[in-house]
């Protein structure tokens, strides 16, 4: 081989050594730089992810918390108003006991005509006493027409006896155990008011 032809082949044989390195080096330069923008594309969603799951965690607490409270701020006005009810419904039973107990002294010697200690203590009865507005039966005076009077027939209900005439006594009986579920309901309607009024309010 001349050696001018020699001396070619082992230029264009270096050339390409020379491209295949600046290639390879390239191509490597290259890929590094593409693997370390995806790695920290990979790190900032990893972060992102962990931000969102610790946000996430926090919004999770923050919302139980609330609800714990509010649930133990309605057990308490639960509580609260079940309290004020049973203290109520208590009240109501001494009533009635009271009342009872005062019945034979209130209707001793009378048969249909009512007098002031009968009166008196059917508007206590029938929660009248001391009210504002009227309501209560008058102590004197014409009474209006009650069952037991001269001047209406007997009735029969609740807590009265039909096999003979209604007596004070009866009538008083009676309107005792209305007076006292009425006074009931008033209490519960009241109680239920106002925890609905609280939870309005929040």
């Amino acid at each position: 081989m001349p050696l001018w032809l020699n001396k070619w082949v082992w230029a264009a044989l270096a050339a390409l050594v020379a491209c295949a390195l600046a290639f390879g080096t390239g191509y490597r330069t290259g890929f590094e730089k593409a693997d370390a923008a995806r790695r920290a594309e990979v790190a900032e969603l990893s972060a992102q992810a962990e931000t969102w799951k610790t946000e996430q965690a926090k919004a999770w607490a923050e919302a139980e918390r609330k609800a714990r409270e509010e649930l133990e701020a309605a057990t308490n006005r639960v509580n609260a108003l079940a309290g004020k009810l049973d203290r109520a419904k208590r009240e109501s039973t001494a009533k009635i006991k009271d009342i009872t107990r005062r019945i034979p002294r209130a209707t001793a010697g009378l048969t249909c005509n009512f007098g002031p200690d009968f009166v008196r203590l059917y508007n206590e009865a029938i929660g009248a006493a001391g009210r504002a507005g009227g309501g209560a039966m008058p102590e004197a005076g014409a009474a209006a027409a009650v069952a037991g009077a001269p001047d209406a027939a007997p009735a029969v209900g609740p807590g009265l006896r039909p096999v003979r005439a209604v007596t004070p006594a009866d009538i008083l009986a009676h309107i005792r155990d209305f007076g006292a579920r009425s006074q009931d309901m008033e209490a519960q309607l009241d109680a239920l008011i106002d925890l609905v009024t609280d939870n309005g309010g929040r």
